[in-house]
């Protein structure tokens, strides 16, 4: 018997000779782990029928995860640097002829801030309502 892994923190067990297994475990923490069994608890409390399974419960919920949401968990991920070099190529993308050194100058003075507001502005124009709360580091999707 072999064993495999995966990024996902997965772990499977694989015989040599059999078909993959059609389910495994997934490592999540303590905390998410109390949730899904909160809502277990809530989606059993009935007086018939089968049980709820986890697998069901999260198959359901997983189907409604919208895009929105997916960007949103995207955007928490990045790091200050990753949004410092997203500044530095958004930046330059503008004025082709700014350095990456030229752009953390501005920034450090403040003049970035000007140049930046002003294609808000324009961003703003041009879009409809803001469809997506403004994220900060410490926003949460909320279960």
């Amino acid at each position: 018997m072999e064993l495999k892994t995966s990024n996902a923190a997965a772990v499977v067990a694989v015989s040599d000779n059999a078909a993959q297994p059609k389910s495994g475990p997934i490592r999540v923490n303590a905390k998410t782990k109390e949730k899904i069994e909160k809502l277990l608890e809530k989606a059993n409390a009935k007086p018939f029928g089968r049980k709820i399974k986890a697998s069901h419960l999260l198959e359901m919920s997983l189907s409604l995860v919208k895009i929105e949401q997916i960007k949103l968990l995207q955007e928490q991920s990045l790091s200050n640097s990753d949004r410092l070099e997203m500044l530095i190529k958004n930046t330059s993308e503008g004025d082709p002829n700014l350095t990456k050194d030229d752009v953390i100058g501005l920034l450090l003075e403040g003049g970035l801030k000007a140049r930046q507001s002003a294609k808000k502005q324009t961003k703003r124009e041009s879009e409809s309502l803001n469809k997506f709360p403004k994220i900060n580091k410490n926003s949460q999707i909320k279960m």
